[in-house]
């Protein structure tokens, strides 16, 4: 399974926001599922399925040792069209954890596709890299046995 690490946009104010609250280099973050589309929730579409051309210098890729089956791959069209969660977002980032049941936001989607396929003792939250005080989703990977794909 690729998760995908989307650096900070330079000039877009959303990716430079969730950087200044994380402190991190990354500013969003998605699964690649099996087809070749990239699962996620973003602001502000909420949770889609897109596609992006890689190799791409802005996306770093972290392969996890975790296999795609179909209940998870249906358990993922099932969340497409639900909300982003601006809330669930923003407090994460502050360490708060206000996160709305019925909504997503792109790190909490990712760790709980991860959780689905069999990942155990992920940290509920997280947001996606570089944290100024807590470890990031992409350190938290690849400190767990993850790879960095070249």
């Amino acid at each position: 399974m690729d998760v995908l690490f989307r650096k900070v946009r330079p000039g877009n104010l959303v990716d430079e926001g969730i950087a200044a609250v994380t402190g991190g280099i990354y500013a969003h973050v998605a699964v690649l599922i099996p087809d070749g589309r990239v699962f996620s929730s973003e602001s502000p579409d909420g949770v889609d399925l897109t596609t992006i051309v890689l190799p791409d210098p802005m996306w770093d890729v972290v392969e996890v040792d975790l296999p795609w089956t179909d209940a998870l791959v249906s358990w993922c069209k099932f969340q497409l069209g639900m909300e982003y969660d601006y809330v669930g977002a923003l407090s994460s980032g502050e360490g708060r954890g206000l996160a709305d049941l019925d909504k997503w936001f792109c790190s909490r989607i990712v760790s709980a596709v991860l959780l689905r396929a069999g990942m155990v003792n992920i940290p509920p939250l997280m947001a996606p890299s570089g944290r100024k005080h807590r470890i990031g989703l992409y350190e938290w990977l690849i400190a767990n046995n993850s790879s960095k794909k070249e």
